[in-house]
């Protein structure tokens, strides 16, 4: 956030109170795509809403049990705020954390599914890859990628260290694909 954010979020807060203020940091960094900081504003902004300490607002530590229900719906909501607003910039790597965390994953599934395959093998093409194959997003789709940017040996070798993991339908898709290579 720019000085001049800064200075009306402080203006703010003296005229109009702390949640006028973190009202307009939740905004600014929607705004921004400042996301990873924007979770941890939806939460603050839960936190003071309910009256808890603002120091860590990501943590359950100081929210009391009668709290924590209502605590924990605010982190599935802003996770999924955020996990969906990076994967609407298609930022599918960034985005998993937060449904996985949620267990969510299916927004990421769908996502990945979208994904044209024939890619380069750059970062990108890798982070998908990981988030695919690796964490299981969809690993059909991962080694689909894989295949595309690697070649048949490096994806048979993955299949290959992947295989007892994966559930039996994708344990038969990626079984299908490869045979079909």
């Amino acid at each position: 956030m720019s000085n001049d954010t800064f200075s009306e979020v402080e203006q703010l807060s003296t005229s109009d109170g702390a949640a006028a203020a973190i009202e307009k940091v939740v905004e600014t960094l929607r705004a921004n795509k400042e996301y990873f900081s924007l979770f941890d504003a939806l939460l603050l902004r839960k936190k003071h809403a309910m009256g808890l300490p603002v120091a860590q607002p990501t943590s359950l530590d100081d929210v009391p049990e009668e709290q924590t229900e209502e605590f924990e719906q605010a982190y599935v909501d802003a996770a999924r705020e955020v996990g969906g607003l990076l994967l609407a910039d298609g930022k599918i790597p960034q985005a998993w954390p937060y449904f996985r965390t949620i267990r969510e994953t299916e927004p990421v599934k769908a996502a990945l599914e979208a994904l044209d395959t024939r890619r380069d093998a750059d970062e990108e093409t890798e982070a998908l890859i990981g988030v695919a194959l690796y964490e299981g997003a969809h690993p059909v789709k991962g080694l689909e990628i894989m295949l595309r940017t690697h070649g048949t040996c490096n994806t048979v070798t993955a299949m290959d260290q992947q295989m007892q993991q994966l559930p039996s339908d994708d344990q038969k898709s990626a079984s299908a694909l490869l045979v079909r290579e």
